[in-house]
């Protein structure tokens, strides 16, 4: 099953009565932007051309999830709110999560204005660890060290988190990328599922 994803923070609890939706079925699993269950057999799916795919998963309670985390999502802190969304739901502990980072745009090719700069800025006191003045109009942002160093503040172990080191917008031999195909593009798919 699948969500339509808008860039928000919006978070959905998976069950038996989500399997198919979006594939097989209609959905009504529309403006969510990350997956969350711990119902097996059930494949989560979300969709990306350059932002970045979080795959989490709890070995302890048996539960994932799934964020979709581009520029704002990363702004609104999507990956922390899915495992805090984990933890209310299946009682996750962010220290027993693995975490992956998907291939997405690494930090070279990603540049933003300063109205984007500006909500990294308002939500995160570690900004500038991961965001560098390019000119006089533009940063480039670290998503992905954005996403890790978000991640272990609530406790997420540094040596949980993979990151794949895959840029979306460098390597188009691999991958679509919504920047470098300048919005004509395809879209890569993240797939989750406990067996």
């Amino acid at each position: 099953m699948f969500s339509q994803q808008t860039h928000g923070d919006t978070i959905r609890v998976v069950t038996e009565a989500d399997i198919g939706k979006g594939i097989t079925a209609e959905s009504d699993i529309e403006n969510v932007d990350a997956l969350i269950t711990n119902v097996p057999g059930v494949p989560m799916i979300t969709f990306y051309a350059d932002c970045v795919p979080v795959f989490i998963l709890d070995p302890v309670k048996k539960a994932v999830g799934l964020a979709h985390s581009g520029w704002k999502g990363t702004t609104l802190k999507i990956a922390v709110k899915t495992i805090q969304k984990m933890s209310e739901v299946y009682g996750t502990n962010p220290k027993d999560c693995l975490v992956g980072i998907g291939p997405s745009i690494e930090m070279k090719c990603f540049q933003i204005k300063e109205d984007a700069a500006k909500l990294f800025k308002q939500n995160f006191h570690n900004w500038e660890s991961f965001m560098k003045k390019k000119d006089e109009e533009h940063y480039t942002a670290d998503l992905w060290l954005a996403i890790e160093l978000m991640l272990m503040e609530i406790g997420v172990q540094k040596q949980n988190i993979t990151i794949s080191g895959l840029c979306t917008c460098c390597n188009d031999d691999l991958f679509f990328s919504h920047r470098r195909d300048k919005g004509s593009t395809g879209s890569l798919s993240a797939i989750i599922e406990i067996r």
